[in-house]
């Protein structure tokens, strides 16, 4: 889940000439407890984003990454 979401991130803010430096994504989980195969049943995924960028379209860029 990262790392497509930091390509899909990076690609629509390079379309956008958006000047991304570097980018970090923490991402926790939850699994089913006693089931195989355990699934998540959570995922909490945390983005950082550095560079001079316009904060709307970095919140964009990552709706766009994790809605679709």
């Amino acid at each position: 889940m990262g790392g497509c979401s930091a390509i899909d991130v990076i690609t629509i803010l390079r379309k956008q000439r958006e000047p991304l430096d570097d980018i970090k994504i923490t991402i926790n989980g939850e699994r089913e407890h006693g089931a195989v195969p355990s699934l998540y049943t959570a995922v909490h995924a945390h983005f950082k984003l550095y560079g001079n960028l316009d904060p709307d379209k970095a919140q964009r860029a990552v709706a766009l990454s994790v809605d679709k």
